[in-house]
């Protein structure tokens, strides 16, 4: 069944026209043989004084038929213009169908194809002449043919549709297209239909969702802030990692977040960084909503427009707090004593040398004592090691609170501990810390239920006097503390380097 087209209403329409022009000239024939006839009949009736209303009637019937004639004339001519008019206006929207990007064609009620455009031939792959021979039913990817008889049926009730589907190409390949659809009541029913490919739309949304998804599945807490600071996105991790919601969140700034026990030239040469286009990474010390204090190393970029001004930044942050805390007791290990908790030798020496460095560059004294405990290995030997342990850690804790906040207390090992004065004016300074711990420890202590006596011995070496390096130092305090205990114990005595090849000291 053949619909109507254009070509067809133009040649019904020149046929009306030739039929027009058939008419006017039988009229104008007519007319022009009524003027003649009824110009001569006048003429005699004139002549011989006659003015019968018979020659008045044919006189008017020759003025009307001549009427007649040009106003079929003038409908030709109209006609004519409507036709050219028909013919350029189906010139033109040929061209725009032929040259439009989408898809076009039209079908039967059947759903075949009567009419297809050269952008559908691309995006199909067929030729116009293979689709012109073919159903919907034979490119359709995404339905059966019962499915899209149906969907037929209900577009003519409906009068237009708009949907997405699938089509298979001629290569096998199936796209993804949106189609549009209206339904025209002619000539049995017509389906005008414009189709766009959109599989790489389709591609680029589902790369998107596939992005969306896993920022927002991530395990690491991902912001994106304005060129301003103020975050514009975050992702799940966020606010499971900060306590804090969406609407609590979004338009803050991320400093909102810190501590605040790190100093703010970290946060401005951050800043400075990532506005003059560079990248960053660092930690910050955070606070959730309830308080609670976390780590997150922090990874920060710009993000630029097509242009290169910077419109957002990216923030990729994971917690990195169980991290910290096993560098702390990791850093606890290696420069404090596990039982006591007081610094060990690695950290003592470190120490000692960041005060023999000051007191030379100020030109002052500093101290370094040497201390062992008399009595000891007796009270291990009969109470057992545990009260042992109790012991040394209350002792540790008596010469801890016997010194200045600046002084440090270690242990190295054993029944040993070191003792630095920071500062000092003169030998007497030492001497009174000595005295004013042998004091203490000459109390008994009471473990548990055991009553614990027990004494000291104390080696005092102070710098410059009596040496100018660490080693020197310490290698004095303990030089002089075995002098001590060679001389009777529970004592203090300072090295003397004159009489240290004896290992003598000076007691007290």
């Amino acid at each position: 069944m053949k619909y109507l087209s254009s070509h067809t209403a133009r040649r019904r329409l020149y046929m009306i026209f030739l039929s027009l022009i058939f008419c006017v000239t039988a009229f104008s024939c007519t007319a022009l043989l009524f003027l003649w006839r009824d110009a001569a009949s006048t003429e005699v009736a004139w002549q011989s004084g006659v003015t019968d209303n018979r020659f008045v009637a044919a006189r008017y019937s020759t003025v009307l038929t001549a009427v007649s004639g040009i106003s079929l004339l003038l409908l030709s001519f109209v006609l004519y213009r409507n036709i050219r008019f028909l013919e350029y206006s189906e010139a033109e929207g040929r061209t725009i169908l032929k040259t439009a990007m989408d898809g076009f064609w039209i079908t039967d009620m059947e759903g075949r194809f009567l009419e297809v455009n050269n952008a559908f031939c691309a995006i199909s792959g067929f030729t116009r002449k293979e689709l012109l021979s073919m159903r919907i039913s034979d490119i359709e990817a995404s339905e059966s043919s019962e499915t899209t008889k149906e969907h037929i049926r209900k577009i003519m009730i409906s009068g237009q549709d708009s949907f997405e589907s699938k089509h298979r190409r001629r290569d096998g390949r199936v796209i993804n297209v949106e189609i549009n659809v209206n339904y025209l009541p002619i000539a049995g029913g017509r389906m005008v239909v414009f189709v766009r490919n959109v599989t790489k739309k389709k591609l680029r949304e589902q790369r998107l969702l596939q992005l969306s998804t896993a920022v927002e599945q991530s395990p690491t807490a991902i912001l994106i802030t304005a060129a301003d600071g103020a975050i514009e996105y975050a992702n799940r991790k966020f606010f499971e990692l900060t306590g804090y919601t969406p609407d609590e969140a979004i338009g803050q700034n991320p400093r909102f977040l810190k501590a605040g026990d790190q100093p703010e030239e970290h946060y401005r040469e951050m800043w400075e960084r990532i506005s003059s286009g560079n990248e960053w990474q660092g930690e910050f010390h955070n606070r959730a909503k309830d308080g609670r204090l976390f780590w997150e190393m922090a990874y920060i970029s710009p993000i630029r427009d097509i242009s290169g001004l910077i419109t957002h930044f990216v923030a990729v942050k994971e917690d990195i707090t169980e991290r910290k805390l096993m560098e702390g007791k990791l850093t606890l290990m290696a420069h404090f004593d596990p039982l006591t908790g007081l610094p060990n030798r690695a950290l003592f020496f470190d120490r000692v040398e960041t005060a023999v460095n000051l007191a030379r560059r100020e030109k002052r004294r500093c101290a370094v004592m040497f201390l062992d405990l008399d009595g000891f290995k007796g009270i291990n030997d009969t109470y057992g090691h545990e009260t042992g342990d109790r012991l040394l850690c209350k002792i540790a804790g008596i010469l801890k609170n016997s010194l200045r906040s600046s002084d440090t207390v270690a242990r190295m090992g054993g029944d040993e501990f070191t003792i630095l004065l920071y500062t000092m004016t003169n030998h007497n300074d030492a001497a009174l810390v000595s005295q004013n711990i042998l004091d203490i420890l000459s109390h008994p202590l009471r473990i548990d239920d055991h009553i614990c006596r027990i004494g000291a011995s104390i080696g005092i070496a102070i710098f410059p006097d009596d040496a100018k390096e660490v080693e020197e130092l310490v290698h004095g305090a303990d030089t002089a503390m075995y002098s001590v205990k060679k001389s009777g114990k529970n004592n203090f005595g300072f090295f003397v380097r004159e009489t240290s090849d004896e290992n003598s000291t000076s007691p007290v």
